[in-house]
């Protein structure tokens, strides 16, 4: 074993001079890293739900205080709409001869597969409200063989 080896705890080492075998390394080691490290913090957030029998579905924070700390636990709210009761609603609103805007957020979007089947004319009068920018590079090292 390469006892050389550059590794995820020195990142000031970790270098475009590395071999790819290296940072295939250095990736796998990370993915492994995160990996634990996602159970773990799992783990601890279970651990402090029951240590403090807080109930899971009581959404909002709760903070106690324990052992000269002060642990505060917040249960956030998620929640999802019906789109097409939305969309149903929109029109009865309308009938009312008010602005659905003041009750509904409507996000439009088009996917990028549908914008490039559409014929030209089409796409010039969207081009405008369209904005792309580069995302975040995922890298991915596989052995050639």
């Amino acid at each position: 074993m390469n006892t050389n080896r550059v590794t995820v705890d020195a990142p000031e080492q970790i270098t475009a001079a590395l071999s790819v075998e290296e940072l295939a390394m250095l990736l796998d080691d990370i993915a492994g890293i995160e990996a634990t490290a996602k159970k773990a913090k799992a783990a601890v957030r279970a651990a402090v739900i029951e240590k403090f029998a807080i109930d899971k579905n009581a959404m909002g924070s709760q903070t106690i205080d324990a052992e000269g700390f002060k642990v505060k636990v917040t249960i956030p709210k998620t929640v999802e709409w019906d789109q097409a009761h939305l969309l149903a609603n929109e029109g009865i609103v309308r009938s009312w001869n008010s602005d659905p805007a003041e009750y509904i957020d409507v996000k439009r979007s088009v996917s990028e597969t549908k914008f490039n089947a559409w014929p030209s004319e089409v796409r010039v009068l969207f081009e405008p409200a369209r904005t792309v920018k580069p995302g975040t590079a995922s890298v991915k090292i596989e052995r050639a063989n």
